[in-house]
């Protein structure tokens, strides 16, 4: 009976030894891509400010146009900017952002390859978008730069 004991607590020492020499290993691998340039629109800014700018209106009057359902791209339309001038703005000023949090060393440049992936993409979904508020509500495993946050989380007063 005292050997099955002993068997049993090596057993479980060496489980125990394994699991915690190996997870480390698979998050430090899974999160390679993450961290601080993930979350480039809620950490360095919305592109509110841009949007507006380019399109010639206040924030306040590009709010309450995203609040009474339209999408940026219906907004530009109707400001005679088409729908590539505002995608291709953004992007622009997103790739310029990257750039420089690279160069000034708070994101790797695998960071900010990583963001750039489908950045293109993902700014002509938010772009067409006509919801206001978080788009990710409920999802707590859909967070940061990589799954649309240009600044458009949060409340609608974020647009």
């Amino acid at each position: 009976m005292l050997k099955k004991r002993i068997k049993q607590g090596v057993m479980l020492l060496l489980t125990t030894a394994l699991l915690i020499s190996t997870v480390p290993a698979f998050a430090a691998e899974s999160t390679t891509n993450r961290g601080a340039g993930v979350a480039i629109g809620r950490m360095y800014g919305s592109m509110r400010t841009v949007i507006a700018d380019l399109l010639g209106m206040s924030e306040s009057d590009l709010i309450a146009a995203r609040q009474s359902g339209q999408s940026m791209v219906d907004i530009a339309k109707e400001k005679g900017i088409e729908k590539e001038q505002l995608i291709d703005k953004v992007v622009s000023t997103r790739k310029d952002t990257l750039q420089q949090l690279v160069a000034d060393g708070k994101i790797t440049q695998e960071q900010a390859n990583y963001c750039l992936q489908n950045l293109e993409t993902r700014i002509e979904s938010n772009m067409e978008r006509t919801t206001t508020g978080n788009i990710w509500k409920g999802n707590r495993g859909a967070k940061g730069f990589g799954r649309g946050g240009y600044g458009l989380r949060g409340n609608s007063s974020q647009l």
